[in-house]
Formats: structure tokens, sequence, C-alpha cells
């Protein structure tokens, strides 16, 4: 069902609202975009799909193996701890009432195995390689690739950069394989079940759509993961005290580089970024000329408002933690389980 005509410039009291967009010219750049085919050709689409069902196997073949290899290294430590204590037991009964009130001067055995989850340890070290990958290459494509959004029209930030897809194809199979195992496996918080959500539908738009906002991707879907990778470590050391008892600085540096790289780039860079992408969409939205265009923008800009609500209640829970940190009366991040464990 047709819309409207061609673009006469801004709805009414629209252009102030989105940040003083009110030049006809603007608008009617992003009102060209709609006699692009909605979808990009079925060559492409069929290659992407390939590619998210390739990601699905590769990572869900990643994981599989480092539960085989952690359950492997839990069951020797055990078996070794087991050993260790019934030598002890025998030493302690052949020794005389005097040497057992003294103890054992021989070496302490190692301490006891703390309960491990190899399904959840496993999930933890997928997401922190899978992050590390995306963080890489979107660092080198939002330097190298993508030009200055003041040097790039709105156009060339809606349309075109087809080689980028492969970041939207990268995390709709991240996302893919998440869910199921956040859900079954690894008892995820709901908020991260909702993210998973949320960026599978950004991230179609992406892979499937001429309009697909691209441009925008190594940011949003690389190099915001970044910042996941240290809070993977940080997360390990929460899940086993121990270790953050034998390696108090590394655990604490951890925390010091999540909490400096979240803010820089789940902030800091965060806001220009979505700001820029939220008001081009909308632009998008009340320039479309069908309700099926206005029902796909508006779950792309619903889905990447729900994204910056996370990122904004995660701070606010950061916040927080440095506040009681500060006072003696907690750790930084609080109760992280809402918090993606990668695992943006």
């Amino acid at each position: 069902m047709a819309l409207s005509g061609p673009s006469s410039g801004p709805p009414s009291l629209v252009g102030a609202a989105l940040l003083g967009s009110s030049d006809a010219a603007f608008w009617d750049e992003v009102h060209a975009l709609h006699d692009n085919d909605a979808l990009l050709p079925p060559d492409n689409i069929r290659a992407s799909l390939t590619r998210i069902a390739a990601s699905v196997a590769t990572i869900s073949t990643l994981y599989a193996f480092l539960v085989l290899l952690i359950r492997t290294a839990v069951a020797r430590r055990r078996r070794k701890n087991s050993y260790e204590k019934r030598n002890e037991d025998n030493e302690n009964i052949s020794n005389s009432s005097r040497c057992s009130r003294r103890g054992s001067t021989g070496d302490s055995p190692a301490p006891p195995l703390p309960h491990i989850s190899e399904y959840k340890m496993a999930y933890q070290v997928t997401n922190l390689v899978i992050n590390l990958v995306l963080g890489l290459l979107g660092l080198y494509h939002f330097l190298y690739t993508v030009t200055p959004s003041d040097r790039t029209s709105p156009s060339q930030r809606v349309e075109g950069w087809d080689d980028l897809s492969i970041f939207g194809e990268l995390q709709i199979g991240y996302q893919l394989w998440s869910i199921p195992v956040g859900i079954w496996l690894v008892n995820e918080h709901s908020a991260m079940l909702a993210h998973h959500v949320c960026v599978i539908v950004v991230a179609s738009m992406s892979a499937f759509f001429t309009n697909g906002f691209r441009y925008f991707t190594p940011f949003f879907y690389g190099l915001i993961e970044s910042s996941s990778v240290p809070l993977a470590v940080m997360n390990a050391f929460r899940g086993n005290p121990q270790l953050a008892q034998r390696y108090p600085k590394a655990s604490q540096m951890s925390r010091n580089m999540f909490i400096i790289s979240f803010f820089t780039v789940r902030f800091v860079l965060w806001m220009p970024q979505i700001i820029d992408y939220l008001r081009i969409a909308a632009m998008l939205f009340f320039t479309c000329r069908t309700t099926t265009c206005q029902v796909g923008c508006a779950m792309s800009w619903i889905s990447a408002v729900g994204l910056t609500f996370l990122q904004l209640l995660w701070a606010t829970k950061i916040v927080r933690g440095l506040v009681r940190l500060a006072s003696g009366g907690g750790s930084v991040g609080g109760d992280k389980r809402g918090k993606k464990e990668k695992a943006v």
C-alpha cells in the first residue's frame, strides 16, 4: 500500500525533532533510497545464508571441543586429588599418635577443586575467542575501510558497503548459537537473551536488505565487542575465587580493563554512532512508501533503541559497583549475571 509520493521535505515537526534534519534536499536524498530493491540480489542472500550456517557450525564445533577439553582436564585433576588424599590418609594411619597430632611434614596435596561447569566455562572461552576476532576485525575496518561520517552522505551510510555484510552474518550466526546454549546449558539471564534477539533483528537488515546500514557494522557488530574480551577474563576470575586469590593483580587488571573499554566503546563512542544511525533510520521510516517498509524500519529502529537501553543499564550497574567499591561495600559491576559473559 503506497503511503507517500516524492518527498517535498520532512513531515511536520519531525525534521526539527530529528536533530535539526529539516533540509529538504537531505530528506529527498533519503527518500530516493526507497527506489532500491528491498532485498539484496538472490545470489547475495544465498551466500549470506551459507556464511551464517558456516559460522554457527564453526562456533558450535569450537564450543563442543572446549567442553570436552575442560571436562577431561577437570576429571584428571580430580583423580590426582583423590590419589593424593588416599596417600595422605595412609601415611597418617601408619604414623604414631604424636606424628598424627603434628600432621604430615610432606608437601600438601593440591587444594580441592571447586565445582566447575564445563558448559559455562567453555561458553566464556568461546565468547572470548569470537569477541576477540570480531573486535580486531571491526577495529581494522572502522579505521581503514569506512570513511568519516562528515565525508559520507546519508545515502552512503544506508546503502552499499556490501563487503561489510560479513559483520551482520557473523553476528547472526553468533547469536543463533548463543540462544539455545544460553537457555539450556548456562542458564543465561533474560536480559542477555533479549540482547541476542535484538542483535539478530538489526543484523538481518545488514545481511539481507539493500538499505542495510552496513556503513555502521564495523563499529556496532565488530569494534563494540572488544570490551567483552576483558569481561570474559573478569568472569573467569569471578567464577574461580581460588584463581583470583592466586593472581590478584591479574584479576584486578581485568576489572580495570573492562571498565575502561566498556565506557570507551559502549558509551563514549556508542552514543554519537547510535544517534547518527537512529536519526537516518527514522528518516528512512518517515519516507517509506509501503507498510512493509515501515514495519521493517520500525523493528530495526526499536531493536537498536533496546540495545542502547541495555548499554545504559549495564553502565549504570558498573557505576553503582564502583560506588560500592569506593565505600568498601562490594565489587565492581555488582552481580553481572545480567551482563553478557562474553560475550555485546
